[in-house]
């Protein structure tokens, strides 16, 4: 019975409590705001950015309040300034992706970090930048322009470290370089010249170009140019040359040598005649080299031999200084400055050497080319000055049959088929009809830049030796209208040339023997 009552009694205090929280309603405690205390936190708010585009920075984005999600958006003030993403949720990433700043200055940009739930809280982010710096570039370093001259390529000058224009000046160590301009700003651009290198050996030069606002050193262009000819120094002043085999044999003012070019890279003296006297002109024909002496008045003939190819074998004094000579067959001809054109036989030669004509209406002649029963002569006496056709039919009495003026001083001729080629001295280059050698013909002509000393004919070019301007190229496929084509300048002054296998071998004056592989 008791423990019925007691079990009433806890019933009626658990209803009356029940009663009790429903009266009291009103005064419980709210349910708390999840937003109350959310807060948008950024793990980087101030940063500095590399000045390349190859720097990216990641910033966390997070609700540092509560564990409440937040989303958010992103937008940054600067064009340069490339975000991963624009939206999320916390916790998230972002990554600030920066162009390059090649602008000279450093940069500022902002980027607003906006929670959407909390409409009127942003976060910042202040997104630094340095420049890249100045880099002075110069497109070429190293340069090797061809032996006979050339012009480079375009050579760029820039700043490729940013976008800042650089003043620069340019400068070259050697007057055989030229510049096409000497200063500018980047980016520009200018060439270089090299002339042709007539030295004998590889040269050197540079060209330096400097940033003046950059404290650093220039930047060099090494120029290395290869020779466009191959100097042998001769003993005297060099007057003629003739090649014949592996030798060519040079007339100078202090004898005759015999010179192997069996290597035209690499010419080696092998002999020289022993009577050191001055002579101006050399031929060779059969086994004998003839040297016309001037200044003992003679014709030297001496006998080649290979391992000593200049035997004084025979000597013809002659009526006055020899300027030109030509051998053909059993005869030599003489041009003698003062007394006439001679005709020798040398068909006894070793025994001896026996003028069989002569022809005194020459009173200066001074070059000779014999083709058939005809000697081509030049001459500079006033009564006669010009080109002669000489008939040697008969050599005991040569005779005078044609006649013509040229516009300067003839110092050489040449004759191929019927036309007549004339160095004529500062008047340049002549061609003559010589069809018909009663009356030979002035065709055509083409100046040259200096002195046209000689001349030598390959196919449809002459090679005329054109004393200081050295070898001047004319093409003469249209005898009418001769046309200087190019130009091989030498050290010396060009006053013989003899051309053969691609090589132009001259008697340059006093450079010596000078040889120029030749290139059109």
């Amino acid at each position: 019975m008791k423990e019925s009552s007691g079990l009433a009694r806890l019933v009626s205090l658990l209803a009356a409590a029940a009663l009790m929280f429903v009266y009291c309603g009103d005064d419980a405690t709210e349910p708390v705001d999840p937003l109350a205390e959310a807060a948008l936190c950024l793990s980087e708010v101030d940063c500095d950015l590399g000045a390349n585009c190859d720097t990216v920075l990641t910033v966390t984005i997070s609700n540092c309040g509560n564990s409440a999600v937040l989303s958010w958006t992103a937008e940054t003030d600067a064009a340069w300034l490339d975000l991963s993403a624009s939206s999320g949720q916390t916790p998230g990433n972002i990554c600030l992706m920066a162009d390059s700043n090649c602008t000279g200055l450093a940069r500022t940009a902002m980027v607003t970090v906006t929670a959407t739930e909390l409409a009127d809280e942003s976060v910042t982010i202040t997104a630094k930048q340095s420049t890249t710096p100045p880099v002075f570039c110069v497109s070429l370093l190293e340069w090797e322009p061809s032996k006979l001259g050339e012009v480079s390529p375009e050579i760029s000058v820039t700043n490729c470290g940013n976008d800042v224009s650089l003043d620069w000046e340019a400068a070259e160590d050697e007057d055989w370089l030229t510049i096409s301009t000497t200063s500018g700003s980047t980016p520009a651009g200018f060439t270089i010249t090299a002339n042709i290198n007539v030295t004998g050996e590889t040269r050197t030069g540079m060209v330096w170009i400097a940033a003046s606002a950059l404290d650093e050193p220039p930047r060099l262009i090494i120029v290395n140019q290869p020779s466009a000819v191959v100097i042998h120094e001769t003993m005297g002043y060099a007057t003629g040359v003739y090649v014949s085999g592996d030798l060519a044999y040079v007339s100078t003012t202090n004898g005759v040598e015999a010179i192997d070019v069996s290597d035209p890279t690499a010419p080696v003296l092998v002999d020289t005649e022993n009577e050191r006297s001055s002579y101006s002109d050399v031929c060779v024909s059969g086994e004998y080299i003839y040297a016309a002496d001037f200044e003992y008045y003679r014709l030297a003939v001496f006998e080649a031999y290979a391992n000593n190819p200049l035997i004084d074998v025979k000597s013809v004094l002659l009526a006055g200084p020899p300027r030109g000579l030509f051998c053909s067959g059993d005869y030599a001809y003489v041009a003698c400055d003062g007394c006439g054109f001679f005709i020798f036989d040398i068909s006894d030669l070793p025994s001896s050497v026996t003028e069989v004509g002569s022809c005194a209406d020459l009173i200066v002649p001074e070059a000779i080319f014999v083709v058939g029963s005809y000697a081509y002569v030049t001459a500079l006496s006033p009564s006669t000055y010009g080109f002669n056709v000489i008939d040697i039919s008969n050599p005991v009495n040569p005779v005078v049959i044609g006649t013509c003026n040229t516009q300067g001083s003839p110092r050489a001729v040449l004759v191929s088929g019927i036309y007549a080629y004339i160095a004529d001295g500062a008047s340049g280059f002549q061609i003559i009809n010589v069809s018909d050698p009663q009356t030979p013909t002035l065709m055509g002509n083409c100046d040259t830049p200096d002195h046209a000393w000689s001349v030598f004919l390959v196919g449809e070019y002459a090679y005329v030796a054109d004393g200081d301007s050295g070898i001047q190229v004319i093409d003469i496929s249209d005898p009418s209208n001769p046309t200087l084509v190019t130009s091989h300048d030498t050290p010396g002054e060009a006053r013989d040339i003899f051309v053969v296998d691609g090589y132009a071998y001259v008697a340059d004056g006093y450079s010596g023997l000078v040889i120029v592989e030749l290139e059109l």
